[in-house]
């Protein structure tokens, strides 16, 4: 009886590896998210762009999506990657409103 119950808790605690690693899917979640604001600017609403950003980052569809599915399983890491698309958003925006200001008011 004891020996059934260990197999099934060893069961139960796989060390599941996820399919992309958090830098990867961070990086190809923040250049989605990207993609789909410079779509919007536009008032476009054309199909994301999602095969060529995984294509640049190496990413097969399929493991993306195995990553997105292993993610949901793991909320609290899905969470902390999210964050730091997050703070990578309001980076990228902080820098593009530089920019503009200082195009908008040049020096002389």
């Amino acid at each position: 009886m004891l020996c059934g119950l260990l197999l099934i808790a060893q069961a139960g605690c796989t060390d599941e590896e996820p399919p992309l690693d958090t830098q990867t899917m961070r990086a190809v979640l923040v250049d989605l998210h990207l993609a789909e604001s410079r779509l919007n600017a536009d008032g476009v609403v054309p199909r994301l762009p999602r095969d060529s950003i995984l294509v640049q980052h190496n990413v097969a569809p399929a493991e993306f999506d195995s990553a997105q599915a292993y993610y949901t399983r793991h909320p609290d890491t899905y969470h902390d990657i999210y964050q730091e698309v997050v703070d990578s958003l309001r980076a990228i925006r902080g820098i593009a409103d530089s920019l503009r200001d200082a195009d908008s008011n040049p020096e002389q």
